[in-house]
């Protein structure tokens, strides 16, 4: 495999498990405001 090659797929690699991180720390949250949100909406909190 060539240098290009292998920097590329470093670089996409990296892009990957960035995206990966924000997803995992994101989506707790974003399903927690959704819950407390869906909770004041039906009046329970």
């Amino acid at each position: 495999m060539s240098l290009k090659r292998q920097l590329r797929w470093k670089r996409v690699g990296f892009l990957l498990a960035a995206v990966i991180t924000l997803v995992i720390t994101g989506l707790p949250a974003a399903a927690s405001n959704l819950f407390s949100e869906a909770c004041q909406y039906n009046g329970i909190a």
